[in-house]
């Protein structure tokens, strides 16, 4: 790859990227090396999903795939929306439907691989029912990385997590007081946004942080560090926390998925019996769906979605009928699969599938092999 991007202006990451439809050969499939981290939402019976793809792996050819399906994901529209923008970085992108049905997508703009500040940027669409439906004109909300789902708590406020990581310095910005788990919201249905809280997880990593609000009203924060996961909490509304410490989860270090089920009951998406760490091996196998009761959060092991090497980065909603989808990835630089799991609450609490919805290891995208 040209290191030509290098003699630009770092200030590029403040341009909004482009979002086309098919724009180019360049962004078709066909050109892909690398796929990973897809990310879920329904809105109004329509299935959206994205993900990050590249030419290469995570580096400045980074870009965002969108796609939507009418079927509940068993088949896909034949176009590609892209997200891009020319040696700039643009990866990391979140799906989310807001309390006023509103389709939203978040993604991370960066110069080079991470430039120390970061972007979170957002559009919302605007036609999401049409064959090729039109986003708002992006727009950056604030400095960081938003890696997991915003939430809304009962009182109404949405809190947005993202995080500048701890562990890597870079030539062209630091923020000190800027580098944790941090918690943004909204006063005005998300025209603007500002920094709410933080937390100070120790062995945070890259963070990725999801946000949980128990039964009793606190909210439950689980962090990546370098060891697994660490936890926090905020018993008011998200402004403060307490100093962070190692959870109960056993986990290797990645992305996991945390959500509240409409029966109440929580659901993490986990490696669970996954292979420790090695010079060949990262743990991210044994990719579980994980069921607690009450705000003890002892999770019980649900079923299998992938018993896989490679199988990482969750996204999980819960649809209207109960149904519950989570996309993840699989063998990012090699088969890198996009792959869409189906299951109900009545399935994880059998430990097996006993549901109509019952679907493992469906391919959403797969990279043409050469």
């Amino acid at each position: 790859m040209s290191e030509a991007w290098k003699q630009l202006d770092p200030d590029l990451a403040l341009q909004p990227a482009w979002m086309k439809w098919d724009p180019d050969d360049q962004h078709t499939l066909q050109q892909r090396r690398w796929q990973a981290t897809p990310s879920l939402a329904m809105h109004r019976g329509r299935l959206w999903i994205s993900w990050n793809a590249g030419t290469t792996s995570e580096n400045v050819d980074n870009y965002i795939v969108v796609k939507y399906s009418d079927d509940r994901g068993q088949t896909w529209c034949a176009q590609d929306l892209i997200i891009d923008l020319e040696n700039l970085r643009v990866t990391d992108s979140m799906l989310w439907v807001d309390p006023l049905d509103r389709l939203w997508i978040f993604w991370y703009q960066t110069f080079g691989w991470y430039d120390g500040r970061g972007g979170v940027w957002a559009a919302v669409c605007q036609d999401p029912e049409s064959d090729r439906p039109r986003f708002s004109i992006p727009r950056r909300l604030f400095h960081g990385m938003m890696m997991t789902k915003p939430i809304v708590t009962q009182s109404g406020r949405w809190l947005l997590p993202s995080n500048l990581f701890q562990y890597f310095d870079s030539e062209y910005h630091c923020y000190p007081n800027e580098r944790f788990s941090n918690v943004y919201t909204t006063d005005d249905d998300g025209q603007t946004f500002f920094k709410w809280g933080k937390a100070d997880v120790p062995g945070r990593f890259f963070d990725e942080h999801n946000l949980l609000e128990l039964n009793d009203g606190r909210i439950l924060m689980l962090v990546r560090t370098i060891y697994g996961i660490g936890k926090s909490y905020s018993s008011d509304g998200g402004r403060t926390w307490s100093y962070g410490e190692p959870s109960w989860i056993p986990s290797p270090s990645s992305r996991v998925s945390l959500t509240r089920l409409k029966s109440g009951a929580a659901l993490l998406v986990n490696h669970y019996h996954f292979t420790p760490k090695t010079q060949q091996y990262d743990g991210r196998d044994h990719l579980h769906a994980l069921i607690s009761d009450g705000d003890d959060l002892e999770f019980t092991p649900g079923i299998e979605l992938d018993e896989r090497m490679g199988v990482s980065y969750p996204d999980t909603i819960q649809l209207e009928d109960g149904c519950i989808l989570t996309a993840y990835d699989h063998d990012r630089p090699g088969a890198g699969e996009i792959l869409l799991a189906s299951y109900t609450e009545q399935d994880l609490r059998a430990q097996k599938g006993v549901s109509k919805s019952f679907r493992m290891k469906n391919v959403v995208s797969r990279l043409v092999q050469k």
